[in-house]
Parts: C-alpha cells; structure tokens; sequence
C-alpha cells in the first residue's frame, strides 16, 4: 500500500511511488532483497539520488515481480492524482502488461480525472 500526497515533495512523484512498492514488497518477501542488491551493488547511492532512478526503479519492481517464487500479488497506490511528477510514467508502467504480470493486481484510488481514467482503460 503506497498513498501520494501532492503536498508533500518527498513523496508526489512517481519514483518514491514505486521505490516504496519495493520496499514493502521486500518486507513482506525477504528473498526479494536479492534483486535490489544486485542494483544497488552496481550503483551504490547513486541508485537513489541520480535524475534516471525512476528507471532503476521500474527495472528493479519488474525483476521482482518476474520472480517465479513470488505468488500473486496486490500492489495498491491510493491517491494516484496526488502523484505531481511523472504521473504519465507511472501510469504507463501500471498498464503495462507483460505476462508475467498476470499474478499481480493493481488497485488504485484517484479522483476521477479524465486524464488518469483515459490512461487507465488502454
């Protein structure tokens, strides 16, 4: 579970969205740390501070969610419309549909913006 706040910069933006994702998903299923080392042993605290860690990030979320000892799961974000920056990124990583990505739900809460709804339904 992930909740945007648009008021609060640390967290309205769509890489903490899914940087967050992980972490839950990490605490939840610890032999999932694997695949952030592996990420973060290349690049250390750079993975965290450069301008492209939303792409760290997708690929990092992807690899876990492709791991075959992980069951179905939920991924929930609330607030989707509270994410200022990278939205349309965000939304096109939760569309997505490779077919691993069979086990995994998406539930996401927004308010009723054309602009999300539109995204949402391709």
């Amino acid at each position: 579970f992930y909740s945007c706040q648009a008021a609060d910069s640390p967290i309205n933006s769509a890489t903490p969205v899914l940087r967050g994702l992980i972490y839950l998903l990490v605490q939840q299923e610890p032999f999932l740390a694997a695949h952030v080392r592996k990420r973060y042993d290349h690049a250390r605290e750079k993975l965290f501070q450069e301008a492209n860690s939303w792409w760290a990030f997708s690929e990092i979320l992807t690899s876990m969610l492709e791991n075959l000892n992980l069951g179905h799961t939920f991924l929930v974000i609330d607030a989707l419309d509270e994410c200022v920056t990278d939205l349309p990124l965000l939304l096109d990583y939760i569309v997505a549909k490779p077919p691993v990505f069979s086990r995994v739900k998406w539930i996401v809460s927004s308010r009723n913006w054309p602009d999300i709804e539109k995204q949402l339904k391709t």
